[in-house]
């Protein structure tokens, strides 16, 4: 009698850093447009940390699957999320340390734009 597998594989999270490094990159351009390139740059910036800590989150915590490994998917998730806070703190820190002149709200407003984009990409997933 053959096995069957009825765990759904998780839903593909490449789709969704994806759709964050677009809207960071379509962000930016528009920025450029209106505001010039240092405004633009930390709007990219700032989508490029939401992803950064996106993608690092999806590796650690769509590891395992199955009943199994019902204790590594739990630690997998909680190092995930101890993980992507870590990135995010540690990338807005090193941004706001290291770049002089740094356009706060386009860094800010860039960060918001590719979470959102994030939480609606994976909700249609």
């Amino acid at each position: 009698m053959p096995v069957l597998n009825t765990i759904q594989s998780p839903p593909v999270f490449s789709r969704v850093v994806a759709a964050q490094l677009g809207v960071a990159g379509l962000g930016a351009a528009g920025v450029l447009a209106v505001a010039g390139p240092g405004p633009a740059g930390a709007a990219l910036l700032g989508g490029g940390i939401s992803a950064a800590a996106n993608g690092y989150f999806a590796y650690r915590a769509f590891r395992y699957r199955g009943a199994r490994q019902a204790r590594r998917v739990v630690r997998g998730f909680m190092g995930g999320v101890m993980g992507k806070l870590a990135i995010t703190a540690g990338m807005f820190g090193l941004c706001f340390s290291l770049i002089d002149g740094l356009h706060a709200p386009a860094l800010l407003g860039g960060f918001a734009a590719a979470t959102v984009t994030g939480i609606l990409t994976a909700a249609r997933i």
